[in-house]
């Protein structure tokens, strides 16, 4: 207002007025923003919750009458919870940054953000606009848990599902009778087997199928199931570890997907802006089957890297709907792994903005009583959630 009060003064003065009306424009606009931002403050679930908290349930009733008038997204980027799986392709994202460099990565590099600006600009133009709906996890949650029992029942493991998810995969290598040759694969660092196995599902998916006609559409359902669960992972890895039990974490992004990329300039002969992610995986499923030679020196990312095209390797081996099972079975035992090993007040956090599904997940399990974050003391009066 003080601002306003100085603008109408300048009328009488020697002022231009195409300088008046720009500035009576802009401190216009900036009312509007303030009005808009008191809005979707008096609209938050945060206000809401501080008037529930104070027993204002006056000021309660007139925001409930007001809140029907307006337009059910205002203030917010559509839908409460997206019901959405963000994906994140490492192989992807080896071939884009060597195919489209950065123009400013020195600046960026003096910045000491080069690492966050790649991933924002080299996510924004690898993710398919259509990311994956996990609408229909939650019910294969529950077929798997089922099925996970009936298994663990007639084989004498005991149907502690806490126990059995703790193994990361382990369970899935088990039924297939897998665990001699690959139960490597879930007992590294939580951190590096989902790189791992990340590595080899997206070789995996970019090979040709070679299982019999009848079996592709169940196949491919299957297939693009663990691919997105497998991608799921990676974002979660990168863009928010505290929600993984991955410790320090001790493998950087950017020099895992630099170090690809450079692996598969070496191996592959041609220009690399030609190479496609087909001709690469193909390239790195070949020299999965002589691991060593992928190894250059003793860093973390060159370990992964190895592992990963060997696990790949060791899959193409199988029927193609048993290597997708398996793959789609060992990524669910990964996130039910991750879900409850997350923090409950981390779980909260992600609820204010909709959830990741691994929040979804998380409280899923509990309400089929699969973690132990939820205490319920009894009194004579109530039973009170406590969420540790």
């Amino acid at each position: 207002m003080v601002s306003l009060d100085k603008a109408v003064l300048l009328v009488g003065k020697n002022s231009s007025k195409i300088d008046l009306s720009i500035t009576l424009l802009l401190l216009v606009v900036a009312l509007l923003l303030d009005l808009c931002a008191f809005g979707e403050l008096l609209l938050s679930d945060q206000t809401a919750y501080w008037l529930i908290k104070h027993k204002k349930t006056a000021m309660l009733q007139i925001i409930k009458r007001i809140r029907p008038m307006i337009p059910a997204n205002w203030g917010r980027k559509g839908k409460r919870c997206s019901k959405t799986l963000e994906q994140l392709s490492l192989l992807s994202f080896s071939l884009a940054t060597r195919k489209n460099p950065l123009f400013c990565l020195r600046i960026l590099k003096l910045l000491g953000i080069e690492e966050t600006v790649e991933i924002y600009w080299y996510k924004s133009i690898t993710t398919p606009p259509d990311q994956s709906s996990w609408e229909d996890l939650p019910e294969l949650f529950v077929r798997e848990v089922t099925a996970i029992r009936s298994w663990a029942e007639s084989n004498d493991k005991g149907t502690d599902l806490k126990t059995l998810y703790g193994r990361r995969g382990g369970l899935a290598l088990e039924k297939y009778d897998l665990s001699s040759d690959l139960e490597w694969s879930v007992t590294m660092e939580f951190e590096q087997s989902i790189l791992v196995w990340h590595l080899a599902t997206e070789i995996s998916h970019q090979l040709e199928y070679r299982g019999p006609p009848d079996e592709r559409d169940l196949v491919m359902f299957v297939r693009a199931r663990g691919k997105n669960m497998s991608r799921y992972m990676l974002y979660l890895l990168i863009e928010h570890p505290n929600m993984l039990p991955i410790g320090r974490g001790q493998i950087k992004f950017r020099d895992l997907y630099s170090d690809l990329g450079n692996f598969i300039e070496r191996i592959i002969s041609k220009p690399f802006k030609d190479v496609t992610e087909k001709e690469a995986s193909e390239k790195l499923e070949a020299m999965g089957k002589d691991g060593n030679m992928l190894v250059e020196g003793g860093d973390m990312s060159k370990l992964v890297i190895s592992k990963g095209c060997e696990l790949a390797s060791a899959l193409e081996e199988l029927r193609e709907a048993t290597k997708w099972i398996i793959i789609s079975d060992v990524w669910m035992e990964m996130l039910c792994h991750a879900a409850s090993h997350c923090k409950g007040r981390i779980h909260a956090q992600q609820l204010r903005r909709g959830g990741e599904y691994l929040t979804h997940l998380w409280l899923l399990m509990a309400h089929l009583g699969y973690t132990d974050h939820f205490q319920i003391p009894r009194s004579r009066a109530i039973a009170k959630a406590v969420l540790r």
